[in-house]
C-alpha cells in the first residue's frame, strides 16, 4: 500500500473515531481520574482502545499531555490534529527528511500519522509500534524494493526518517558476529566492505550471487587500481559458462579469497570416473584439462599441453577431433581400455573386426595418431599382403592394390573374381571359351601365368613331340588357342619341301598333338585319292605311297635307280647308263 493511500486510510479511521470519542466524552463520568479532561468526565470504549496505542499512551499517559492541547474540543468532537500542532512541540522533527512522504503542510493534517499511530486500525490487534515501517515496506515503494532480510530488525538500527543522512553507517558485525570477510576489506569499514556484493541491503542473501562480474572483469580490475588496490580481483572471463554451476558461490566461499577458499571438484563430482585417475596425477585434478569458468570449453586443446608428441589427423573431414573423440576422459565404471571402439562412431561395422577381414581390426591398418592412410602405393597392404605385393612390383599397371580390389580399405571385393576386362578388355574379348576366366592361368598380382598349359591341356601337353613342350613356343597369344607361330620359323630346311605351299600348312599332314605324334604325316589319300592318280600310279603295287616316297618333305626320290631297285630286283643292268626310272616309265 502507498504512503498516500495509507494516509487516506487513517484519515477515514480517525474521522469515524473521533465523534464516537467525542460521544465518549459527553457521556463521561467525573470518576474517570484517567481521563485527561478532568474529574467528572467518563471515558467510553473507544478511549480505553486508543489509549493503549502508542502515541496516545506517550502523550496522555506518560507525559500528561492533555487532548485539548492537540485536539480542538471547542464544537462538541475530537478533530485530527493539525500539522502545526506537532511541529509546536517537536521542533527537531518538523521537516519529514523520509523520501516518501511530503514536508508538513502547517493548516494541513499531521503526516506524522502515516508513521506515528494514534488510533487503533482495523485488523491490528497488538499496539503498532511507531517504527512498523513494514506497513509500507513489505511491499516494494518505487524504487525502493520490498524490505526482505533485515524485516525483524528495527528499522532504526540503521535509519533516521527525521536526520541526515537517513541511513547511518553501521558495523554489520554488531549482528552478524559469526561472518567475518577478507574479501574486498583492503582499507575499507565493514559496512563498505559487505556493502561491495550486498548492495541492496534489503534483498535476499542471494542477489549477492549476482554480484561478481561487475569487480571480476577488465573493468572492475580497472577501477580497483584507480581506487589504490594492491591486490585487484581476479578477472573473470568474458566467455565463462558456468555450465552446471548456478553461480560463484557454487566453488567460491563469498567471505574467503585464495585457493583455500575454493571448494574442490569432487565436492560435487564425486561420482564422475576419470581417465587414468589413479595412476596419472594430473588427470586427477581437474583443472589440468578443465577451465574451471568455462569447464566445457577448451577440452580440444587440454591434452596435448602435456601430451605434446601426440598429434592426431583423425578424422581429416572434420578437421580432426578432440582426444576425447577416441579417449573418453570420464569412462563408464569399470571400463579399463584407454580408447573407445571405432565402431563408436563408424556404425557401419556391427565389431571392431568387422571391416575388412575377420581377425582384421581397425588398428591393424589405421594408426590412432596417424590415421588417415593413402591407398596411392601398397605400403598399407604390404603388412599383411607382402607376397601379393611383392608380386605385382613386376607388373607396373598393378602397382595399386585398389586398382583391381575396388571397396579398399573397409570392403575389398574382387578377391574371387577380379574383373580384369576393365584393363585388358582386348585380350579377353580374343580369348577363346575355357580361357575367359583369366586367373585359371594367371596370377593375379604379377600377372604372369601361374599355371602350365598342361595343367588343362594335359593330353596335347602330353603328346607333343620332343623340343615342343613349351607351348608358347607356338601359341605366342595363349588368349587365341590357335598357333600363330609357323612350324618353318623352326623348321626352315621344311619350307622348300614340295607339301609346304599345300593350302593348310604343315598341319595338312601333320597333327603336332595327334595321338601318334608329330611325325606322324596321316593318309596320303587323305588328299590323293586312288582314283586321281595318273601314269604308273594306278598301279596296285604303287599305290603304297611310303614304298617309294620314304620322305613327305623331300624334293625329289633321291637315287630313284636304288629305290625303284628295292622292288625291280635284277634289273640293274637295264639301261645302265639311264639316271632315273621315270623318265621312261612315266607316273604322271
Amino acid at each position: 500500500m502507498s504512503s498516500r493511500r495509507l494516509f487516506q486510510s487513517r484519515a477515514s479511521w480517525l474521522a469515524f473515531v473521533a465523534p464516537l470519542v467525542a460521544l465518549g466524552v459527553a457521556c463521561g463520568s467525573e470518576e474517570s481520574p484517567e481521563h485527561p479532561l478532568g474529574q467528572g468526565v467518563y471515558v467510553g470504549a473507544t478511549w480505553q482502545k486508543a489509549r493503549a496505542v502508542i502515541g496516545h499512551r506517550a502523550h496522555v499517559i506518560d507525559h500528561q499531555v492533555a487532548c485539548s492541547e492537540c485536539h480542538d474540543l471547542s464544537e462538541g468532537r475530537v478533530d485530527i490534529p493539525k500539522a502545526a500542532v506537532c511541529v509546536s512541540c517537536h521542533e527537531k522533527e518538523a521537516t519529514i527528511e523520509h523520501a516518501g512522504h511530503a514536508e508538513n503542510a502547517p493548516d494541513g493534517p499531521s503526516n506524522c500519522m502515516l508513521c506515528h499511530s494514534f488510533v487503533p486500525e482495523p485488523g491490528h490487534d497488538d499496539p503498532l509500534e511507531a517504527w512498523d515501517c513494514m506497513r509500507c515496506h513489505a511491499e516494494k515503494q518505487g524504487k525502493t524494493p520490498a524490505v526482505v532480510i533485515h524485516a525483524r530488525s528495527t528499522c532504526d538500527s540503521c535509519h533516521r526518517p527525521h536526520d541526515k543522512p537517513q541511513a547511518l553507517p553501521s558495523d554489520c558485525r554488531e549482528c552478524h558476529e559469526n561472518v567475518e570477510t577478507s574479501h574486498a576489506a583492503e582499507g575499507r569499514e565493514s559496512g563498505a566492505i559487505c556493502a561491495t556484493c550486498h548492495q541492496n541491503q534489503h534483498a535476499p542473501a542471494t542477489e549477492a550471487r549476482e554480484s561478481c562480474a561487475p569487480c571480476h572483469s577488465a573493468l572492475g580490475r580497472e577501477l580497483q587500481e584507480q581506487a589504490g588496490f594492491t591486490q585487484p580481483a581476479a578477472i573473470i572471463p568474458a566467455s565463462a559458462v558456468f555450465e552446471g554451476h548456478d553461480s560463484c558461490i557454487g566453488c567460491h566461499r563469498p567471505h574467503r579469497t585464495g585457493e583455500e577458499a575454493i571448494a574442490p571438484c569432487r565436492s560435487c563430482h564425486e561420482d564422475t570416473p576419470v581417465l587414468g585417475g589413479g595412476r596419472i596425477a594430473p588427470h586427477a585434478d581437474c583443472k589440468s584439462c578443465h577451465d574451471p569458468h568455462a569447464p566445457g570449453e577448451g577440452i580440444t586443446r587440454a591434452c596435448v599441453t602435456c601430451h605434446t608428441t601426440k598429434h592426431t589427423n583423425h578424422p581429416a573431414a572434420h578437421g580432426g577431433e578432440a582426444c576425447s573423440t577416441c579417449h573418453n576422459p570420464h569412462p563408464p565404471m569399470g571400463q579399463t581400455s584407454p580408447a573407445r571402439n571405432c565402431t563408436t562412431c563408424h556404425h557401419g561395422a556391427a565389431s571392431d573386426s568387422d571391416f575388412h577381414g575377420a581377425k582384421t581390426t581397425c588398428r591393424s591398418c589405421h594408426q590412432p595418431h596417424n590415421f588417415v592412410i593413402s591407398l596411392s602405393n601398397t605400403s598399407v597392404c604390404s603388412s599383411c599382403h607382402a607376397t601379393q605385393v611383392t608380386a605385382i612390383q613386376s607388373a607396373p599397371a598393378h602397382g595399386k592394390c585398389s586398382s583391381c580390389h575396388a571397396g579398399l580399405p573397409h570392403r575389398p571385393t574382387g578377391a574371387a573374381q577380379p574383373d580384369c576386362g576393365g584393363c585388358h578388355g582386348e585380350q579377353l574379348t580374343a580369348a577363346v571359351a575355357g580361357h575367359r576366366t583369366c586367373l585359371n592361368c594367371h596370377e593375379p598380382h604379377g600377372g604372369t601365368v601361374g599355371k602350365s598349359c598342361g595343367s588343362c591341356h594335359e593330353a596335347q601337353h602330353d603328346r607333343a613331340p620332343a623340343g615342343h613342350r613349351a607351348c608358347s613356343s607356338c601359341h605366342t597369344d595363349p588368349h587365341t588357342g590357335a598357333a600363330q607361330k609357323a612350324c618353318t620359323s623352326c623348321h626352315a630346311n621344311k619350307q622348300k619341301a614340295p607339301h609346304a605351299t599345300v593350302n593348310g600348312g604343315c598341319e595338312s599332314c601333320h597333327s603336332p598333338h595327334g595321338e601318334k605324334g608329330a611325325t606322324f604325316a596321316g593318309s596320303c589319300q587323305s588328299c590323293h585319292a586312288t582314283s586321281s592318280l595318273t601314269g604308273l600310279h594306278q598301279k596296285q603295287a604303287h599305290q603304297a605311297c611310303r614304298t617309294c616316297h620314304t620322305s613327305t618333305h623331300s624334293t625329289g626320290l633321291g637315287d630313284e635307280r636304288k629305290l625303284c631297285g628295292t622292288c625291280h630286283k635284277g634289273l640293274d643292268k637295264h639301261e645302265p647308263d639311264a639316271p632315273r626310272c621315270v623318265s621312261c616309265h612315266l607316273f604322271r
